[in-house]
């Protein structure tokens, strides 16, 4: 059986006398097809599976706007692209990596400029071999991610901030070099640029095969431009996200299950249930007004979950 799918989007038109949605299929994919942001002015930062002329089938990153899109250049000497996040200015971040062992590194993080269709390879400080960008903020100025290193191994979040003629990279400060929930558990930055989330080790337990004791930690800008850690949060938790007003989101497990996790400033860390017949449940996005959406699973079956 093939599976054909679309992307799909919901616009809200304020038009007199009432308001009305209004439901626009943009493109057929054969295969694998996704939204992965959408900034304010409307354009998408999408993801589809693209067939080249060989007949191999590639996932290419595309920037929208309206019934116009353009495919993310590979930087040159790359091989792959991953693009996760899109500022309100137009810049998408992410990363490029090529096979392993290559001198200069296997993976770098990259910034895309819609409006030039430029990427740029993001500063990579002395002694690390790889980074990866996963956030920006709306202004375009500032970026979340990590850096990689080894002799001694090292895994360490890091923001980068634009300067006249560099992004000038900044390590955040951490209690263990090595950190590897970062690369699925993500860096995340708030629109203002302010304030940045992710999960630290803790502790580290064994030595052949260690098992890492995470928890959730939020570091906040300060006026000399220095950031402050504080944890947040007894847990990890692979983050989706971070508002303006320090209210993270994004899952962590309970008894082998996913749970869509928040953690509120003002109320502390919870996590919510999933939907009545339900076992899994992510919260993906949260906006500067507080909403917070995800998704909810039900039991794994013939037809899958």
């Amino acid at each position: 059986m093939v599976s054909v799918r679309c992307l799909l989007a919901f616009t809200l038109t304020t038009s007199a006398p009432a308001e009305t949605d209004s439901l626009v299929r943009f493109i057929h994919s054969p295969g694998y097809h996704t939204v992965r942001d959408l900034n304010s002015p409307g354009l998408i930062l999408e993801e589809r599976e693209v067939v080249e002329p060989s007949g191999v089938s590639t996932l290419t990153p595309f920037l929208r706007q309206q019934d116009r899109s353009q495919p993310l250049p590979i930087p040159e000497d790359f091989t792959h692209r991953e693009v996760y996040r899109l500022s309100d200015s137009g810049m998408a971040v992410g990363f490029a990596s090529r096979p392993m062992g290559h001198p200069q590194g296997s993976q770098r993080a990259c910034v895309w400029d819609a409006a030039s269709g430029r990427v740029e390879l993001l500063e990579l400080p002395d002694s690390y071999r790889g980074s990866c960008a996963f956030d920006i903020d709306a202004e375009g100025t500032t970026i979340s991610g990590f850096l990689t290193g080894r002799d001694p191994p090292r895994l360490l979040p890091c923001v980068w901030q634009r300067e006249p003629t560099i992004w000038r990279c900044t390590p955040l400060s951490v209690l263990q070099p090595f950190n590897p929930l970062l690369s699925s558990g993500h860096v995340v930055l708030s629109d203002n640029g302010q304030q940045v989330a992710a999960s630290l080790v803790v502790e580290s337990i064994g030595d052949d095969l260690p098992y890492y004791k995470n928890h959730l930690f939020v570091w906040q800008k300060q006026a000399n431009d220095s950031w402050s850690r504080r944890r947040v949060a007894k847990q990890a938790v692979h983050v989706a996200n971070i508002n303006n007003a320090g209210l993270v989101v994004g899952r962590t497990t309970e008894r082998g299950h996913r749970r869509a996790f928040v953690y509120d400033p003002q109320r502390g860390a919870v996590t919510l249930p999933p939907l009545a017949g339900d076992v899994n449940c992510q919260a993906t996005d949260v906006n500067n007004r507080g909403t917070v959406i995800g998704w909810s699973d039900d039991p794994p079956g013939p037809e899958g979950g």
